[in-house]
């Protein structure tokens, strides 16, 4: 399954809300232009990032929780897709029994 990325924030947004923001342009020189590309990151990019930047474990974890949380997200929205009824009346709108 591929992530989607429609509605991640700017890469400064994201970073600020993960509190990493003092690692912007580390993220930058490393070729990580776009949200997306941070929260396609593996564990072992995310590892290697700890070694090499000195990156804690919590802001590793921070990003791998904004990833399943980015993936719960579009889930929960398919499934509203998935199962939002169509009627006359209107999307979302139940017919009276």
């Amino acid at each position: 399954m591929e992530l989607v990325t429609d509605d991640l924030p700017e890469i400064e947004d994201l970073l600020k809300e993960l509190d990493l923001s003092h690692l912007t342009e580390k993220f930058y020189s490393a070729g990580f232009t776009e949200s997306r590309y941070i929260m396609r990151m593996k564990a072992m990019d995310l590892r290697m990032m700890s070694m090499e930047w000195g990156v804690d474990r919590e802001a590793i974890q921070k990003v791998l929780f904004a990833r399943y949380l980015q993936g719960i997200t579009v889930f929960l929205q398919l499934l509203l897709i998935a199962h939002v009824p169509t009627t006359p009346s209107g999307p979302g709108r139940h017919k009276e029994l």
